[in-house]
């Protein structure tokens, strides 16, 4: 498949945005702006995931062109602790819904 016939399986403009709201509202709790260096070094001590800076800046601006890896996702999903789906803009829940599986597991295990 040729560069140019790649459809875009997500919505990168969408993506950009949230990654900006993103790691805005973390430099507000923490109570000052990164540079993109030292986003990258907190994701990297967080997720143990190296993504580089300009992996990070590329992906946060609205003109990228280049599909997200999955490693990546994940470090941003596990960084920000909000769902895949979020990121990508294919939900607008921020966090992913968690289940809590000691009841089922206690019922399965019979005990």
């Amino acid at each position: 498949m040729s560069e140019n016939s790649k459809k875009d399986w997500y919505n990168k403009k969408v993506t950009a945005e949230r990654l900006y709201e993103l790691k805005t509202d973390y430099e507000e709790e923490i109570g000052h702006r990164m540079s993109g260096l030292q986003l990258v070094k907190q994701i990297k001590e967080k997720t143990g995931i190296d993504i580089g800076g300009n992996t990070y800046n590329k992906h946060e601006s609205p003109s990228n062109k280049t599909n997200m890896s999955i490693e990546l996702l994940y470090a941003l999903s596990k960084f920000y602790g909000v769902s895949y789906d979020y990121i990508l803009g294919f939900s607008d829940t921020k966090y992913p819904e968690r289940e809590d599986i000691t009841e089922k597991s206690y019922c399965i295990l019979g005990n």
